[in-house]
């Protein structure tokens, strides 16, 4: 087993060019204990704070110099739990273990870091460190766990052109940042959550376990349009297959009127075009539901006009998608129709198991209430009711 260092590398972020208190802030947030003391000059271009947690610490290094090499990262620390199998006890390290989870999570979307890479110091180190940019471009490969922007995973190919085989662990962090882990967890018998408030979902690639309900759920697809019939109207949320991505964002998100065709196609009802097919068996697997929306294009198909639906996820009820008048409103069309931050398709998913369970929300009174939020002139406000209500 290599003796080498565990190092977190923290690359290119975008708040106030990680400034020591941003940093420390989202630290505190996490439950660490910062040596205050240590505190002294945090306009220094070259900076470290030693930081704990319970009885395990490391040190945070900046370098925030405007001739940092693309090599270097902004920050970076040490891990503080390295599980060499014949010394350490997972059981006995669990809470640091999360905790150090939950700072890689939080530093992601809180500094809007391009890139977090976590590898050790002696194996593959050079490999997944970028020497240049852009970063796909400069690293030899993925590191074993890996935090990349939006942008970033879409150079590498996705999730699935990071590695042979597909990762064990996928996580949406929010604001367009996901973490992948490629196998077993880093920290041997250990399983990262997949129900946190710093994820907006989560999942494993074990479709034959039943060890996690949240994950199980998170795999439970259908598309909501394969109960219509030829003629049916609806509203589908799409995106443009080049947005097509781990996290749909509200930015990409389409609203498409659309009809139910004699060859089980949706076609926009303003002209007629194609967008996609509707998929009847989803089973669990994304990739294999977003083909399923592209397997049978028509030759007349104009390709910039065909788009996938970001509805892939069982939760959301036809019901939602359904109109009964080509012009009308439904679920989706009034929450596309948001001014909001908050992602709008975590909040069809909320909603829709919302009325699954009976929690008093059935389709219209959900309709009545995204009514009200649509009158609101403050959309601060109507994000925090969303927050603490619907999701």
């Amino acid at each position: 087993m290599s003796k080498g260092e565990s190092i977190i590398a923290v690359y290119d972020v975008t708040v106030e060019d990680a400034a020591v208190e941003p940093v420390l802030t989202i630290c505190r947030e996490v439950g660490f204990d910062i040596e205050e003391d240590q505190i002294r000059d945090p306009d220094n271009k070259y900076y470290s704070v030693p930081i704990s947690y319970d009885s395990k610490s490391t040190t945070l290094s900046f370098n925030r110099s405007d001739g940092r090499k693309p090599d270097e990262p902004v920050f970076s620390f040490v891990r503080m739990v390295y599980p060499e199998r014949d010394t350490v006890n997972v059981d006995d390290n669990l809470e640091e273990i999360e905790a150090v989870f939950e700072l890689i999570c939080r530093f992601a979307t809180g500094l809007q870091a391009e890139y977090i890479a976590l590898f050790d110091s002696e194996r593959r180190g050079s490999a997944v460190v970028p020497g240049d940019r852009p970063i796909a471009d400069a690293i030899d490969r993925p590191p074993r766990l890996g935090v990349y922007s939006d942008a970033v995973l879409s150079e590498l190919g996705g999730l699935e052109g990071l590695f042979e085989t597909p990762p064990w662990y996928v996580a949406a962090l929010g604001d367009g940042r996901t973490l992948v882990i490629e196998s077993e967890s880093p920290w041997e018998g250990w399983r990262p959550p997949t129900d946190a408030p710093y994820l907006e979902r989560a999942r494993f690639n074990e479709p034959d376990t039943d060890i996690d309900k949240t994950a199980d759920e998170t795999l439970d697809l259908s598309d909501p349009f394969a109960v219509f019939s030829a003629g049916d109207y609806g509203v589908d949320a799409c995106v443009a297959r080049e947005d097509i991505a781990a996290e749909f964002r509200n930015e990409d998100l389409r609203l498409v009127r659309v009809y139910v065709d004699d060859d089980r196609n949706l076609r926009r009802v303003a002209d007629d075009t194609f967008v996609r097919n509707v998929v009847t068996q989803a089973g669990d697997d994304e990739q294999v539901v977003i083909e399923g929306m592209l397997a049978d294009i028509p030759p007349e198909a104009d390709d910039e006009e065909v788009m996938v639906s970001a509805l892939l996820h069982g939760a959301v009820p036809p019901s939602f998608v359904r109109l009964n008048d080509p012009d009308g409103e439904n679920v989706v069309a009034r929450v596309l129709e948001l001014d909001i931050e908050t992602n709008k398709v975590d909040l069809l998913v909320s909603l829709g198991k919302a009325a699954q369970h009976d929690e008093g929300l059935d389709t219209r009174t959900i309709e009545s209430a995204l009514d009200t939020l649509a009158d609101l002139d403050d959309a601060e406000a109507v994000d925090a009711y969303i927050r603490e209500n619907l999701l």
